[in-house]
């Protein structure tokens, strides 16, 4: 075997990683972004739970709001969960002079 045949693994994603490109891209989209959008563009796995860690674990305020969303070429609709990104959780001014 070559050395070219080994695969180089990428660490694993952790949820302070993915909380992080989550809310870069909710900054993106200031008009609301629903699960499917996020699932999309960033690949968190679970959508949902990483929302409620975000919110409940790391500090960060989103609202959500139900809105009408038209499908079926403008047959039917559908409610639907849009959220926004409030804040980011705020950092402690011990951390910005680490040995201090």
């Amino acid at each position: 075997m070559t050395e070219l045949s080994v695969i180089a693994s990428l660490p694993p994603d952790d949820r302070a990683g993915q909380a992080e490109r989550v809310a870069d891209f909710m900054d993106q989209h200031p008009e609301g972004v629903t699960t499917a959008q996020i699932e999309t563009a960033c690949e968190p796995g679970s959508v949902t739970k990483l929302l409620s860690v975000m919110r409940k674990s790391l500090g960060y305020a989103i609202r959500r709001e139900w809105v009408i969303e038209i499908c079926q070429s403008g047959t039917k609709k559908r409610r639907r969960y849009r959220f926004y990104l409030k804040s980011r959780p705020d950092k402690k001014q011990q951390d910005l002079f680490p040995g201090a």
